[in-house]
């Protein structure tokens, strides 16, 4: 709750990409909790208890710090990261090919500013992580299957934060109205809530494939292979509900979501509020 609290706090100029970070600092805890139930594992629970206590404490007095600067007149200068994201953006390969069509065009703008982000988290945690992680424990008995729970696990953990972000109308804006730039393209709304879960779709599939890769990999499946397989496609299937879930709401805006909200709890007040007076009239009558 401390690591939740001070990353909320302390990157609030980051917007949607605190979800990610949160998504990933949760990962990372679950694989420390596993840590001390390996066989002939050196981590004991104290251990590891001290490191993530540390890192709260460390956590709670850099927010401390932090929120008391703004309080006081200070400012997040976000100077550098504007530069830096400007840099590799104009290094990033660009699209020189006139698309087929305005859905296709808009397609690309979609999986370029959010569908991409789902893969590179989980591609950076396989590689980065798992990857080293399971290669430490490769002799240890029952390792495994803890590998082969936490991997399947990862996409749907990390697709429910990102899906926060994702369903809105601009992943990167705190803004849940349409951009301009999306507003003025010749494309009816339902079409582009069509092109936003096709991204998804592919998002999960490729997230997932790189799952199926891993594990191909890692573990030898053999006569599970047909079980595994469908595992996978029912996990592609619940990582692309967890990135649309969210749509119906975010892509509405958010004072006609409160108009409802006021409307389905002040409509029945009043016919309560008018119900009494109506039955003194018809009684005097």
């Amino acid at each position: 709750m401390v690591l939740y609290q001070a990353i909320l706090w302390i990157l609030t100029g980051f917007g949607a990409l605190r979800m990610i970070i949160l998504g990933i600092v949760g990962i990372t805890l679950i694989i420390v909790s596993f840590l001390p139930s390996f066989p002939k594992s050196t981590l004991s629970e104290s251990f590891l208890g001290s490191i993530v206590a540390t890192c709260a404490v460390v956590a709670f007095l850099i927010a401390w710090l932090y929120v008391s600067r703004q309080r006081s007149g200070g400012a997040a200068g976000r100077g550098w990261i504007s530069l830096l994201s400007d840099q590799l953006s104009n290094r990033m390969p660009r699209w020189k090919k006139p698309f087929r069509s305005p859905v296709g065009a808009q397609f690309w703008f979609e999986w370029r500013r959010g569908g991409l982000l789902l893969p590179l988290f989980i591609g950076r945690l396989l590689v980065l992580v798992i990857g080293p992680l399971s290669w430490y424990l490769r002799n240890e008995p029952g390792a495994d299957l803890r590998i082969l729970v936490t991997t399947l696990a990862m996409p749907m953990i990390l697709a429910l934060p990102v899906g926060k972000a994702f369903s809105k109308p601009d992943l990167w804006s705190s803004d849940l109205s349409v951009p301009s730039f999306v507003a003025v393209r010749p494309l009816a709304t339902s079409e582009l809530v069509i092109i936003k879960m096709k991204v998804a779709a592919l998002s999960a599939v490729i997230s997932w494939l790189l799952v199926f890769a891993f594990l191909l990999v890692r573990l030898p499946l053999g006569e599970n292979f047909r079980w595994f397989a469908a595992v996978v496609i029912a996990g592609m299937f619940v990582t692309w509900r967890f990135l649309v879930g969210g749509l119906g709401v975010s892509l509405w805006r958010a004072e006609r979501l409160l108009l409802v909200l006021v409307a389905i709890l002040v409509v029945p007040l009043a016919r309560i509020g008018f119900a009494p007076s109506a039955l003194m009239k018809n009684r005097h009558r």
